[in-house]
């Protein structure tokens, strides 16, 4: 049996898909972590969706290169999002390799698939912060996240359901992640530092003072974290 090679930030994800009998992959482009995931035992069948032709005839051809005799088990759907995912239908829901604002969008575009399902695996490649905010204000928990950095590419990996429930976050929460900042390597926080630092620098006599105070605090906040850190 032919074995796709996945990227360490396809295997960080796939490792933190629980057993469920549905995974649904939302833009699954070319379905290496859903045939992962079935080669894999994690799920029994998986759902494929993505907007465009063309990623779902390359996730076709995939699935009969890395796993034809299971080739059943995968139902791929043309659609946007989760347009064609019905409530309860998906116990694991991934939206991965995107923008935070789109995810989001996506979300909301389908509420009853998103706020049905046993578990959201998210990973924003851009606007983590507005997708933290999108998810608080929805009322869906954050359980986890996880940082990794592949091939130089920063990525952050977030672990949701949904519960109704709000959480208080302040702006800086929404910012470093409220779990990143408690538990992740020194190498998160310094990536967060220079950018901090970077924008309060570029936000000086364009934003106003108030961006520029806000991004010196929340620069200062992760300065203490590191040094903390340093001095435990």
């Amino acid at each position: 049996m032919t074995e796709p090679i996945i990227s360490k930030r396809l295997n960080s994800i796939l490792n933190v898909i629980p057993h469920c009998e549905t995974f649904a992959d939302v833009g699954t482009d070319h379905a290496l972590l859903p045939i992962m995931a079935v080669k894999n035992g994690v799920c029994e069948k998986a759902i494929l969706t993505d907007v465009r032709k063309g990623p779902l005839e390359t996730a076709k051809k995939n699935i009969m290169i890395y796993l034809p005799e299971y080739s059943e088990k995968f139902d791929l759907r043309l659609c946007d999002g989760l347009e064609k995912i019905n409530p309860f239908e998906a116990d694991v829901i991934a939206i991965c390799g995107m923008g935070g604002n789109l995810i989001a969008h996506i979300l909301e575009t389908n509420r009853s698939a998103s706020e049905n399902c046993k578990k959201l695996i998210l990973q924003p490649n851009t606007c983590v912060d507005a997708l933290r905010k999108y998810l608080n204000d929805t009322g869906i928990k954050i359980d986890n996240e996880q940082y990794i950095v592949d091939e130089n590419h920063p990525y952050v990996i977030i672990e949701a359901h949904y519960t109704g429930e709000k959480t208080e976050y302040s702006e800086q929460d929404l910012f470093l992640g409220k779990f990143l900042s408690e538990t992740a390597e020194d190498e998160y926080l310094e990536m967060i530092y220079g950018k901090m630092r970077h924008i309060s620098e570029a936000s000086r006599g364009s934003e106003g003072n108030v961006r520029s105070d806000f991004y010196n605090e929340l620069s200062k906040r992760v300065g203490e974290l590191i040094e903390s850190r340093k001095n435990n």
